[in-house]
């Protein structure tokens, strides 16, 4: 199974508050971890899960569209996007022991 390493989340710099949340909320689960190809779906739920808990929590904040991919132009490359920000997973090539 290929294991990808979250290299890192980028927020953009027009971010609104919950893009914002949920950016630092990730920034602090998911950096520099290795994640198993079957857990990227799961990494975009949970933050879409931290979405609605904001939401119930803060009414007022604008919902931000959370997706996630492979890029099919650089080899090895995944992404989640939470809005306008983005998760960065680079594949793993190999270990050394």
């Amino acid at each position: 199974m290929k294991r990808y390493f979250v290299t890192d989340i980028h927020r953009a710099p027009d971010a609104g508050a919950m893009e914002r949340d949920l950016v630092d909320w990730a920034r602090r689960i998911y950096t520099n971890v290795l994640v198993t190809e079957d857990k990227i779906h799961v990494i975009a739920q949970k933050i879409c899960n931290e979405q609605k808990r904001i939401l119930a929590e803060k009414p007022r904040r604008s919902q931000v569209l959370v997706d996630w991919g492979e890029n099919p132009v650089v080899f090895g490359h995944v992404w989640i996007t939470i809005g306008s920000s983005q998760m960065n997973l680079t594949l793993v090539q190999g270990e050394i022991a």
